[in-house]
């Protein structure tokens, strides 16, 4: 597969130097990278490399970020499995034609990620290849290996190392040292348990991290100055010789520690006495810039217009910002705004593709945020806090309620629930706590055991399990299993094999509670995909298998199908005197599935259009077996060698009857007929062989 391809390019708007304060300049993008074929090397990353991009969603093709260093203009990134370098114009501005990028020459084999330029000098390079940190000069070819792996020694503690390299006169590297903190880790930072970020301050003075401790309510932003390191030793005499050559005074820095739940990212104006800041107080649907005065506090204003949602970004002086803003109807369009008064207009939310695809289909699609949803107040989205899955189903209940309340067109009856990691487990919940609303639940990549899942991300939202037992247990729908329906074709779990996020054993564990409590459940593994599906073929299974399970247990003639078989039941039994009707059932509902398989409604996906095949084989028809019809009538199906029959007509209008025949003499059979548009039609009378018939009347849509 070719790398040339308009993924592999990046762009950038200019921003004239002299700007017309009054007016708001409309910025356009222009192509920084001629197309170039990027090297496309598949399946060559080690394990954590791959899980690594996994979680950051980098997909295959395409440049996913860059490195940029000001001052010489050199652009550095990742395209396929290659590492790439380009210059602009630096100080002096943006080249005119786009650039032809450089492939970054290395005797490493296969792939090579995460680079990064050296602020010190840009001809040197980092990157991350088979697990170890690499260094290499653009210019020169040389390169250095900077980590190594130790066989056969103890599991690694998360501390902070550095590397120090010494450049001599000619550009060579002259030596390297590897030094580590003075003190350990958990001494110069007690409490803490995770390092959230880190790196380097622009002019290489100091290392910058923030930090967590393990209940991720306190945060702090620290510097480290490198003179905190020493070299590595493993002689204990000539370490200590180095800690005690280290000064008192140098220790790490706090510069901003914060315990509280409410912080943002703001500028601040200190000539003018202002503070901007992004929010959502006009609508939780969009994102604007505000501004408000922190020394006589009074009206927050809306800098940015309505209609769409803007992400933003202030220039150093707060004198001007760029807004890349977007809504439904319009793409993403940046413009270069002066700092000015407020504009209104309607507010717009975007559609989410799936929406789209489903409402295409037929479907009512409902979006509702429950409380523990972001932008609308720390009240509003911690309402969850130690209870993850108590409170999310009420309110999507009471949400649907009201709208079915509002709109005849909402069929409460008939209502499918699906989402995918934690909208998988939330729809989960919705079917175990609200069988009596949902009627089919998809759940796609669920965590079923919170104490199975990521320690950081449960945590932050449930606390320590010792201390919230109850939280645990209410929230983890693998141990309340026995609450699930028990009737078949209710819940769909879907789950790819491979998941480094949410691990299959979520799924597996679930699976064993549902058998145990004996309850019925469909399940579709993707063998080659993790937590998010990648390969396209998969993609479009998962699409067509959803819609295809919605089709079959949401439809509106199998909701009439089923209450036609209802009917025909009570008709059975009373007219056999017996209570024996699961055989006719059982075969009736496998036949109709067999049937309608070739006479699904097609679907669009990704511009291909073909019909949804149901695979399964009706039974062949007995020797000796007459099924009399109307003439002009095409039979599908006939009668069975046992005591039931079914059969599947089209008729010369086009319209298909369903009908079930009984043992001659004893009753009566019933039929339902649709025509190919999908609408019900009045069964029409036509006699069969040796039979009577009388009609069930009134089945409509």
């Amino acid at each position: 597969m070719s790398g040339e391809n308009r993924e592999n390019t990046l762009f950038y708007s200019e921003i004239p130097k002299t700007i017309n304060k009054a007016a708001v300049l409309l910025l356009s993008w222009k192509p920084l990278l001629d197309l170039f074929p990027a090297i496309l090397d598949y399946g060559m990353y080690s394990r954590e490399e791959e899980l690594l991009r996994e979680r950051k969603r980098i997909g295959t093709i395409g440049i996913a970020s860059y490195d940029y260093h000001r001052e010489s203009g050199t652009f550095l990134f990742q395209a396929g499995s290659g590492i790439y370098h380009v210059k602009d114009g630096g100080p002096h501005g943006f080249t005119q034609q786009p650039l032809r990028p450089i492939l970054v020459e290395t005797s490493c084999p296969n792939i090579r990620m995460d680079p990064k330029l050296c602020p010190a000098d840009p001809n040197w390079i980092a990157f991350i290849h088979s697990n170890d940190i690499w260094i290499s000069n653009i210019e020169t070819r040389e390169e250095r290996r900077l980590t190594f792996v130790h066989n056969g020694t103890a599991n690694p503690k998360v501390t902070f190392k550095i590397s120090e390299v010494t450049i001599n006169a000619e550009g060579r590297i002259a030596d390297v040292v590897d030094k580590e903190l003075v003190q350990p880790f958990e001494i110069l930072f007690e409490g803490v348990e995770y390092i959230a970020r880190a790196g380097w301050t622009p002019e290489g003075k100091y290392i910058w991290s923030i930090l967590l401790d393990r209940s991720q309510t306190r945060l702090q932003i620290v510097l480290i100055p490198p003179a905190l390191f020493i070299p590595a030793e493993d002689d204990a005499m000539e370490r200590q010789k180095l800690i005690d050559a280290v000064p008192d005074s140098v220790t790490p820095f706090i510069i901003y520690e914060e315990t509280t739940d409410i912080w943002i990212n703001i500028y601040v104006d200190e000539a003018k006495k202002l503070v901007y800041f992004q929010g959502t107080k006009d609508s939780p649907l969009e994102h604007h810039l505000y501004v408000v005065n922190y020394e006589n506090p009074g009206e927050v204003k809306r800098l940015t217009e309505r209609g769409y949602s803007h992400a933003c970004c202030v220039s150093q002086d707060c004198d001007m910002f760029i807004s890349k803003y977007s809504n439904q109807k319009n793409p993403h369009c940046v413009s270069l705004y002066r700092l000015t008064g407020p504009e209104d207009d309607a507010a717009h939310r975007t559609k989410e593709f799936w929406a789209t695809i489903l409402d295409s289909a037929g479907y009512c699609v409902v979006v509702i945020d429950n409380r523990g949803s972001c932008h609308r107040g720390l009240k509003f989205e911690g309402a969850f806090k130690y209870k993850m899955g108590q409170i999310e189903i009420d309110d999507q209940v009471e949400g649907l309620q009201y709208l079915a309340s509002q709109y005849d067109f909402i069929d409460l009856d008939r209502v499918g629930i699906h989402g995918w990691s934690y909208g998988g487990y939330l729809s989960l919940m919705a079917l175990m706590q609200r069988s009596d609303i949902f009627r089919v639940a998809i759940a796609g990549a669920p965590v079923t055991l919170w104490i199975f899942y990521d320690t950081g991300y449960t945590e932050r939202y449930m606390g320590h399990p010792d201390h919230n037992e109850q939280g645990y247990y209410l929230g983890s729908v693998a141990m309340q299993a026995e609450k699930f329906p028990s009737e078949p074709n209710r819940l769909l779990l879907l789950h790819g094999f491979l998941d480094e996020n949410v691990h299959f054993a979520h799924t597996s564990i679930l699976l064993s509670f549902l058998v145990r409590a004996g309850k019925p459940y469909d399940l579709q593994i993707y063998p080659q995909e993790r937590h998010s599906i990648r390969v396209p073929e998969s993609g479009e299974h998962y699409e067509l298998h959803l819609l295809y399970y919605l089709q079959e247990n949401l439809g509106s003639r199998i909701a009439a199908l089923k209450a036609m078989w209802m009917d025909i039941n009570g008709k059975i039994r009373h007219s056999l005197g017996i209570t024996t009707f699961s055989t006719l059932l059982g075969v009736s509902t496998w036949m109709l599935s067999a049937a309608l398989g070739s006479h699904q409604p097609e679907l669009s996906h990704r511009g291909l259009r073909r019909p949804y095949h149901n695979t399964a084989k009706l039974p062949p028809e007995p020797s000796g077996a007459r099924v009399q019809h109307e003439p002009g009538h095409q039979c599908h199906t006939s009668s069975w060698p046992w005591a039931f029959g079914l059969w599947l007509v089209e008729g010369p209008a086009g319209a298909f009857e369903l009908g079930v025949q009984v043992p001659k003499g004893l009753a009566m059979s019933c039929s339902l007929g649709w025509d190919k548009r999908g609408g019900l039609q009045p069964p029409c009378s036509h006699p069969f062989h040796g039979h009577q018939e009388q009609r069930n009347r009134g089945i409509d849509e």
